[in-house]
């Protein structure tokens, strides 16, 4: 009885470190009630998505938060370091009729777990001289690199123009049997 008794001790502490488990690894899902394994390429998606909303908010003053000190801008003419993009977004925000947004679609975060990459859909309004609507489209890829502080910074951000059909779409397809929880 006593060996019983030491056999359900062992399991229900065995159990209990399983479940507490490793916090950076897991989260709970938030359309289920299952918890699921976080990856790297699922936490890089979700920093993007959050430089998107904090864009929205603080339009450039969120990239400087998100930007390294050595970051390549692949724009019109490229821009190289933090300073400059700094200066180049000033111009393009300063205009307040001016908004962009992105979805990012995909992510892949190299052995090594330092440095990965994220890519999506982009949509840019403006107003033209004539006041009416200009929208700009595409896909863009953005090169992230763990900094020393532990913090992802973009080092390299680019994109091209696309056809508007292609961007952020918003229908899904139905998820199959398989996928389904």
């Amino acid at each position: 009885m006593r060996v019983v008794r030491v056999a359900f001790l062992v399991c229900c502490f065995a159990a209990l470190a399983f479940a507490q488990g490793n916090p950076d690894r897991i989260a709970p899902s938030q359309t289920h009630k299952r918890i699921r394994a976080v990856t790297p390429e699922s936490q890089l998606m979700q920093l993007d998505a959050d430089f998107n909303r904090e864009t929205q908010k603080r339009r450039d003053a969120a990239w400087m938060d998100y930007l390294a000190d050595n970051v390549v801008m692949d724009r019109a003419q490229p821009i190289v370091g933090k300073e400059a993009a700094r200066e180049a977004l000033k111009k393009v925000w300063a205009n307040p009729d001016f908004s962009l947004t992105w979805r990012p679609t995909g992510a892949h975060v190299f052995e090594g777990g330092t440095m990965g990459f994220t890519w999506g859909y982009w949509e840019s309004k403006t107003l033209d001289a004539s006041g009416k609507p200009r929208i700009g489209t595409g896909q863009y890829l953005t090169v992230w690199r763990k900094q020393k502080d532990g913090k992802w910074k973009i080092i390299w951000d680019g994109g091209a123009d696309g056809p508007e059909a292609l961007v952020m779409p918003t229908t899904r397809k139905p998820a199959s049997k398989r996928n389904v929880q």
